[in-house]
């Protein structure tokens, strides 16, 4: 499918791979070397440390995909970051997941309505049992900035597709 498709398509198909690969693979990493911190493991962490550890994979290959113009590279990445617009925390449970940059903004809710703002790179957060009862609400403003740009991106695939009479399943 890539000769078919514009450099510059290309070109930005291969940023957004690689900016998806860099993000899985620091998460990855973080993952990994807090499991060998950890000095005594139960079956319940064990399973989030694989659940952490697959959404960062999954970073990791829609980037490959990305940069291989696989068909459905951008429907990949779109649901990547899907997963990473919302941070939350409800009494007994908080999920939050960065493969790449965050800039969160959002409002915490306790005695008092906060409005919290946070940045960082590559993170992943999962409690479950915890004894706060305060509710926080986050959205990643990277994440949502990048759902914008992979639908644009789509677009300018499937365009590019139609003017060589290719089936628009044929997009990346």
């Amino acid at each position: 499918m890539e000769k078919w498709l514009s450099k510059e398509t290309i070109s930005a198909l291969l940023k957004l791979g690689v900016y998806q690969i860099a993000g899985g693979a620091i998460g990855a990493l973080m993952i990994l070397w807090a499991i060998f911190q950890t000095p005594v493991f139960n079956i319940t962490l064990i399973i989030i440390y694989i659940f952490i550890l697959a959404l960062f994979g999954y970073s990791i290959f829609c980037g490959i995909s990305c940069i291989q113009t696989k068909k459905n590279a951008l429907k990949h990445s779109l649901l990547n970051n899907v997963l990473q617009v919302l941070s939350f925390a409800l009494p007994g449970f908080t999920f939050s997941y960065t493969a790449g940059v965050s800039v969160f903004a959002g409002l915490v809710m306790s005695d008092s309505l906060e409005f919290n703002f946070s940045a960082g790179i590559s993170s992943v957060t999962v409690n479950t049992m915890t004894g706060e009862d305060t509710l926080k609400l986050s959205v990643n403003i990277v994440a949502v900035l990048l759902i914008l740009w992979i639908n644009k991106l789509s677009k300018t695939v499937k365009e590019e597709l139609t003017r060589w009479d290719l089936p628009a399943t044929e997009n990346a």
